[in-house]
């Protein structure tokens, strides 16, 4: 399945219901291969610039003042309570990754958070 196969032109719909539902059931399968340790949990990215800006934003394994503001306002555009105590690395990587494909395909995240419902409903 390729991109134009799942997204309009505009890149925030998906092409049919049909394309839809492949894609949450490939969404099922590669969450189950991660719970099952099939596959791994961690992704890498290969860019400098933005290493350069993420070890910018941080002081050893601490985040700098700035970091944290960056962190801030992640965690409010992402509609989160705005807290310093859980921000790290990790979580500005995560957030900025989310912030991301929230604004550019939304029916991507829509389609993770309903996958993820799903499997917290079968319990």
């Amino acid at each position: 399945m390729s991109d134009s196969d799942i997204f309009d032109e505009k890149g925030n719909r998906f092409a049919s219901d049909a394309d839809r539902e492949e894609f949450k059931d490939e969404l099922r399968a590669e969450l189950e291969a991660i719970k099952e340790g099939e596959k791994q949990k961690t992704m890498s990215v290969w860019d400098g610039d933005m290493a350069a800006v993420i070890r910018a934003l941080e002081d050893g394994d601490e985040l700098t003042d700035r970091g944290e503001e960056v962190g801030k306002k992640l965690q409010k555009a992402l509609g989160r309570d705005e807290s310093v105590d859980k921000l790290d690395r990790s979580e500005l990587m995560r957030m900025t990754f989310r912030l991301g494909l929230k604004n550019a395909a939304p029916n991507v995240v829509d389609d993770l958070l309903e996958v993820k419902k799903e499997s917290v409903e079968q319990l």
